[in-house]
């Protein structure tokens, strides 16, 4: 007997199905492979439910994930700036949402080296995020993000304001023996030695190696790196 199987949404078809090939492709780091599957996803969702619905944006964030892992960073933007433009059919200006495609499409333009674009969305990012969240370690988080950015980009006055925000946050949540708040001084040793500021470099240096030790070993590779950092300035 010759049985016939019908594939229908729960099948080969199905946008889902299509997304867990892809998500399986990624995690072995056959993106090319992962970003047909990908494709396929967005098309199928077209057909079945439209351009404009939340699974579609889904779909292009996903494609922007593939194509910034292949460093096609163009396509990865113009990815992103779809599923900007089909989330506010739908959503508002301060909807959290907007703020993740946002903080999204900064990063790509960080890749892309355009660093005050990137900044701009960084910026929307946050605004919609503390608004959203208020003292949270996602708004510490993308704080972090945003300093990072400008750090590498040798804007150090930006970068200092936001590991500090970033540090304050912080420090509401956790307290200051807390790992997260080390890195964050370190952070800021890192952003204060590169202005010739010997005086706060070291005394960030020396509150992320008290901090170090109290959350993890005393002789780890953490501490131990700090201290080399804090020997440049001896």
């Amino acid at each position: 007997m010759v049985i016939f199987l019908v594939l229908d949404a729960s099948g080969l078809n199905s946008a889902e199905t299509q997304d867990n090939f892809a998500r399986d492709y990624a995690a072995r780091g056959s993106y090319r492979k992962a970003l047909e599957c990908y494709k396929r996803a967005l098309e199928i969702r077209r057909e079945r439910i439209g351009e404009f619905s939340s699974e579609t944006v889904t779909s292009y964030v996903n494609l922007a994930k593939m194509y910034s892992a292949l460093l096609e960073y163009d396509n990865a933007l113009e990815a992103l700036l779809d599923a900007l433009k089909i989330n506010r059919k739908f959503n508002s200006s301060e909807h959290l949402s907007m703020g993740v495609l946002y903080s999204s499409i900064a990063q790509v333009y960080d890749a892309k080296n355009e660093f005050e674009t990137s900044l701009e969305y960084y910026t929307q990012a946050l605004a919609i995020n503390e608004k959203t969240f208020g003292t949270h370690p996602n708004t510490v988080t993308l704080l972090s993000k945003t300093a990072n950015s400008c750090f590498a980009h040798k804007d150090y006055e930006k970068a200092l304001d936001y590991y500090k925000r970033a540090v304050r946050t912080n420090e509401d949540l956790h307290g200051m023996a807390h790992v997260s708040n080390a890195v964050l001084y370190e952070k800021l040793g890192d952003t204060y030695f590169e202005t010739n500021d010997t005086p706060n470099a070291e005394k960030f240096y020396n509150s992320a190696i008290s901090t170090y030790k109290s959350v993890r070993a005393e002789n780890g590779d953490d501490c131990k790196r700090v201290l080399e950092k804090f020997q440049r300035i001896l």
